[in-house]
């Protein structure tokens, strides 16, 4: 038996129809219903119940799926242990990455991991968090940087790599440097504050909403948008305040723009994780990446 062979039953569990899964194989109908009643009779056991539509995998199908993934993955195991150690640094790596960190991740970790992989081509998804587990799920990315938690966690493996801080930031003007001068503020102080936050369905704005409830505190909500970026501007403008990661507020662009406030309250913090699919063993190149990160994460520490 092959892997092709073995890769019809696990199609045909998947779309519980002969005629789905062919068209999904390439191969006719009749021939992969062929194929399967003879390793039926060939086992002696019977995979799929087919008096029912969809059609049913049996217990002993179940088993013989189980198994089936295992090989499979085996198998590719194994091919990309040989590449590895025949090619050592040819290939591509599809990295998963929430969109408003991008900017900051991306750009400070590829030029080193260029430089030692230079024949490795990187493929990056900028989507939102629930998205980026979703194409994780879908064998769409190879690994994918996170905040945690996650929505569907099962099946995949989780490596926390960072803890980052959520600073208030203002304008630097005479207004808020006053603030700042006087040390931490109080949530209270900022009752009559303009706040200008991400959108509901945003990650941040999650962690962010939580932290006000703690807190007890209503925010005077003047904007929402999507983009971190256009908040940052607009709080450079004076246009009201925000919440966003220390590294973001303290990075190249923003630093000399924009003043950090320190709060009385509780700290407010979010995780960060780096998800690859469970029982996948990473390649020497996705290994350098993990490193590179942690170099990243080092740096920027406080």
């Amino acid at each position: 038996m092959d892997m092709e062979k073995l890769k019809y039953i696990i199609a045909v569990a998947e779309e519980k129809n002969f005629t789905r899964a062919a068209k999904k194989l390439y191969v006719s109908q009749p021939a992969l219903s062929k194929y399967i009643s003879n390793l039926e009779e060939e086992l002696g056991v019977k995979i799929f119940d087919r008096d029912f539509s969809p059609i049913k995998i049996t217990s002993a199908g179940e088993r013989f799926l189980q198994r089936a993934r295992e090989i499979i993955d085996l198998k590719n195991t194994l091919w990309q242990e040989m590449s590895d150690i025949s090619e050592g640094k040819i290939g591509s790596i599809r990295i998963g990455i929430v969109l408003n960190r991008s900017p900051y991740i991306i750009p400070a970790i590829l030029p080193r991991f260029i430089k030692e992989f230079p024949y490795v081509k990187i493929m990056l998804e900028e989507q939102s968090p629930k998205e980026l587990e979703e194409l994780l799920h879908r064998d769409q990315v190879d690994i994918a940087v996170l905040p945690l938690p996650l929505h569907k966690s099962a099946g995949l493996t989780v490596r926390k790599f960072q803890k980052e801080e959520l600073v208030l930031v203002t304008a630097k003007n005479e207004k808020y440097e006053k603030y700042q001068s006087q040390g931490k503020i109080s949530l209270k102080n900022l009752e009559e504050e303009k706040f200008i936050l991400m959108k509901s369905r945003q990650h941040l704005r999650t962690v962010i909403d939580d932290y006000f409830y703690k807190n007890n505190f209503e925010p005077n909500i003047f904007l929402e948008s999507e983009s971190m970026e256009c908040i940052l501007s607009l709080v450079e403008e004076g246009m009201g305040i925000s919440f966003v990661s220390r590294i973001v507020a303290e990075s190249k662009k923003w630093k000399e723009k924009l003043l950090i406030h320190e709060l009385e309250e509780e700290t407010v913090m979010r995780e960060y994780a780096v998800v690859y699919k469970k029982g996948k063993t990473l390649t020497l190149a996705e290994n350098e990446i993990l490193k590179e990160l942690t170099k990243y994460i080092g740096k920027n520490k406080n």
